[in-house]
């Protein structure tokens, strides 16, 4: 909701969509991508707050099993890896049915180093879908 009703939300889309025409419209480019990026690493150390806490460990390390399991729903949803399109709702739609295939494989006793290929190749089909609707 922030992302899309506020100036600074909409500034980032913009900036992340196309950086020439934002600093063209005015838009303080520089500055909204170190506001980006100044989130962005809020959200993580937040993140790594909560997993902290959970897992009662402080390891760096353990983040990185689940950093698969993050991408894949959001490319699902129809984010744009590059940038300057994508949603919550769509984010959303893409960890349902990411948790539902997961849930399917797992009652189907598939292993665990399928799921992990199958996820890759879910974002291999949806990045290959997203750059062939691009270029038509």
């Amino acid at each position: 909701l922030w992302l899309q009703r506020s100036r600074s939300g909409r500034s980032i889309y913009f900036v992340g969509g196309d950086r020439e025409a934002a600093r063209l419209n005015g838009l303080p480019v520089n500055r909204i991508v170190v506001m980006a990026y100044a989130l962005s690493g809020l959200c993580a150390g937040l993140a790594a707050i909560f997993l902290t806490a959970r897992t009662g460990v402080g390891d760096p390390r353990i983040g990185a099993a689940l950093t698969l399991q993050s991408i894949t729903p959001v490319v699902v949803g129809g984010t744009v890896l590059a940038g300057g399109r994508g949603g919550v709702l769509g984010t959303l739609l893409g960890v349902l049915l990411v948790t539902m295939l997961n849930n399917l494989l797992n009652f189907l006793n598939v292993s665990s180093y399928y799921q992990w290929v199958i996820q890759g190749l879910i974002i291999i089909i949806a990045v290959s879908i997203h750059t062939t609707k691009r270029r038509q």
